[in-house]
């Protein structure tokens, strides 16, 4: 059975936010300076749109304008980051694009394309569970399977691991 999560009008500026706090913040409030340093936009503005994202109850404002995602917004941002790591998918199994180089098309992609046909991608590609590195897709209502992995240079010297995740570069605050 598919869960609805009602969807605003498309925003890219408001799918952003969204998926950045819940990027920055999964279990406590980001601050205006941090939000602004990783959308690399200015402080007030995004005072501005936290203020509008807190009127449509999607985060829940703090101390000093600080926010974090509402029940409501942590759905919002979890469909977000499905569509992109699906799309990521996509791109690098069906198109066989370079799985390095996909984050920034997945990006523009993500806030274009409709629920239908994300439903179909996903279905042509057997449901995925991970995206090309290795990140959990969260499934259609909303639930993004947790994984305890280590970082390598926390493991001893000649131990063997599989690598499981890959973060660095564009990737550098995904979960």
């Amino acid at each position: 059975a598919h869960v609805s999560v009602p969807r605003l009008p498309a925003s890219r500026s408001r799918e952003n936010y969204l998926k950045a706090l819940l990027q920055l913040g999964s279990e406590s409030a980001v601050s205006v300076t941090v939000l602004a340093r990783h959308l690399r936009i200015s402080a007030p503005s995004v005072t501005n749109m936290l203020a509008r994202l807190a009127d449509e109850k999607l985060v829940v404002l703090g101390a000093r304008g600080a926010a974090r995602l509402s029940n409501a917004g942590e759905q919002a941002a979890l469909q977000v980051l499905r569509r992109h790591r699906l799309l990521e998918t996509f791109l690098v199994n069906v198109l066989d694009l370079d799985w390095s180089e996909v984050h920034d098309d997945a990006e523009e992609l993500e806030h274009h394309v409709s629920e239908r046909v994300l439903d179909a991608l996903d279905r042509f590609m057997g449901h995925p569970t991970e995206d090309p590195h290795g990140h959990p897709i969260p499934d259609r209502q909303g639930r993004l399977a947790r994984r305890a992995l280590a970082p390598l240079a926390a493991l001893p010297a000649g131990s063997a691991a599989e690598v499981r995740e890959v973060r660095g570069g564009d990737d550098r605050a995904r979960m």
